[in-house]
């Protein structure tokens, strides 16, 4: 019904998502990142898919969530989309005072996919299934004060919502260490069977050393946060 989302039995892999119609269903979440004081930092984690067109074949825009402030003129603040459908980028700003232009993702949006991003001061992140999608070093924290799950609400450009499936959202009000990350994208990949080659190399040979750079599968992803079937992206020559 309106503005009611559905809950699926068998949504991923035999457990439960929520489902987004797209039209006004979302979530009105507590303000729990600015009260009783603003965090000075946030990571989020999202399992999630999103229907890319609509019943009639064409491009949607999808709004996800809203989190960050970012606002475009006076109390109006900038609208999130995964993705806009003109150009497939992902616009995001969660956790910060800059909604970021982040690029198209190497992902099919349309497939279930961990979706990461963490704000720091001086810092945005944001990662899908563990590989980096996009950075920034000139980040300034900011948290909206009426944040949602399934639609960006009453922002710039009206509100979108999200026509599309979520698992699971893990929202924390730090930025977690690499193997705390690590951690968190084995267990969601684990829990939901994903099958994220990272975190499947992990968990099947922590001790080897896919790429033959030297360092272990383990090291990569835990200390380094680097790509264990890609040589030397560490750095290490």
């Amino acid at each position: 019904g309106a503005k009611q989302s559905e809950a699926v039995a068998d949504g991923l892999n035999a457990v439960p998502v929520v489902r987004f119609d797209g039209a006004d269903d979302s979530f009105n979440l507590a303000n729990v990142m600015n009260a009783p004081t603003p965090a000075t930092a946030g990571e989020m984690f999202v399992v999630l898919k999103a229907a890319i067109r609509d019943a009639g074949g064409n491009l949607r825009h999808n709004g996800p969530w809203d989190f960050g402030n970012s606002i475009y003129t006076g109390s109006q603040h900038y609208n999130n989309y995964y993705p806009w459908a003109g150009d497939g980028i992902v616009y995001e700003d969660f956790g910060s005072t800059t909604r970021y232009t982040t690029g198209v993702p190497a992902v099919p949006l349309d497939q279930f996919n961990l979706f990461n991003a963490s704000s720091t001061a001086g810092s945005w992140v944001s990662r899908f299934n563990g590989a980096l999608h996009f950075s920034s070093s000139t980040n300034t924290v900011g948290w909206i004060n009426t944040p949602h799950l399934g639609g960006s609400v009453g922002g710039a450009n009206g509100s979108w919502y999200l026509a599309g499936d979520i698992a699971e959202v893990l929202v924390f009000d730090r930025v977690l260490t690499k193997a705390e990350n690590a951690a968190v994208g084995s267990y969601l990949n684990a829990k939901y069977a994903l099958h994220i080659p990272g975190y499947d190399l992990l968990a099947a040979d922590p001790d080897g050393d896919a790429d033959g750079d030297g360092l272990t599968n383990r090291q990569e992803v835990e200390v380094y946060g680097t790509n264990p079937q890609t040589a030397d992206t560490d750095g290490d020559g």
